[in-house]
């Protein structure tokens, strides 16, 4: 596992022998069994959210959408990119999407149910998935 997160830059080796971290979060291998549960599992919560904002029927203005949770599911997408940018723009969404996910991860590290006089808070999985889409 050490030499995996190694080469994919997810920590490092410092001269004492210690780790740092450099990052909260790496991707496997392609093809590699952990990397298509992580994809299944990324399709699996798309699949949920769409499915439950279609399970709401009130307008999305409403009150009772509000009420009900409805999720957010958008994209940003242009049909028009000069081809040259493809590189800069994928490195762009590289380095700031992890910086997103990252802050989001804090986030959701900060407001985690804590045990309170021996009751465990009531809990829900809460997260964001993102993706870079790209296309001739």
């Amino acid at each position: 596992m050490r030499k995996e997160l190694e080469r994919a830059g997810a920590i490092t080796t410092l001269s004492d022998g210690s780790l740092r971290a450099e990052r909260r979060y790496f991707m496997p291998r392609r093809f590699d069994p952990e990397w298509i549960l992580n994809a299944g599992s990324m399709l699996s919560d798309l699949g949920a959210g769409i499915t439950h904002n279609l399970d709401v029927v009130a307008p999305p203005t409403s009150e009772v959408a509000e009420a009900s949770g409805r999720r957010f599911i958008g994209r940003a997408t242009s049909d028009s990119v000069d081809v040259d940018a493809r590189a800069e723009f994928e490195a762009f969404v590289e380095q700031r999407g992890q910086e997103f996910l990252e802050a989001v991860d804090k986030w959701l590290t900060e407001h985690e149910a804590k045990t309170v006089s021996g009751s465990a808070r009531k809990r829900v999985r809460l997260g964001l998935g993102m993706f870079l889409i790209a296309g001739e």
